[in-house]
């Protein structure tokens, strides 16, 4: 981020890798749009968090897992020791090359940086890169 600040690049783009293997929370972020300024200032959030459960809160991993509300899956983040809904999986797309998927929210990216979701990765084994917008 801070190359990116330095080029004067203002913001980014997330990629996923979009194959058979993607997860459901790549296929949802991909695309999406952030500011490198907020990036830095995550950043600079990061580096004074007390502790690790501070640091868990502002960079959570996107996770998938049932939705209590109506069934189905969600895609959700830990905060405060609670699970928050993202967005609710449609169709994940998983097993197919090139598809996003399909998703029943679109927080935009406020509520997405917000929720610590602007830069990879967001899980284990997480492809998700960003390139310049």
């Amino acid at each position: 981020m801070s190359t990116y600040a330095e080029a004067g690049i203002e913001r980014y783009v997330l990629r996923a890798v979009l194959d058979e293997v993607t997860t459901p929370p790549c296929r949802f972020l991909d695309g999406k749009v952030f500011a490198v300024r907020d990036a830095l200032a995550r950043f600079d959030r990061l580096e004074r968090a007390e502790g690790p459960e501070a640091a868990l809160d502002l960079r959570p991993w996107l996770r998938e897992g049932p939705d209590p509300e109506g069934g189905g899956r969600r895609l959700y983040v830990r905060q405060g020791g609670e699970r928050v809904t993202v967005a609710r999986v449609v169709r994940s797309g998983a097993g197919a090359r090139d598809d996003r998927g399909a998703f029943t929210a679109d927080p935009g990216e406020r509520m997405l940086s917000g929720f610590g979701l602007d830069l990879p990765p967001f899980h284990a084994n997480c492809r998700t890169t960003t390139v310049p917008a």
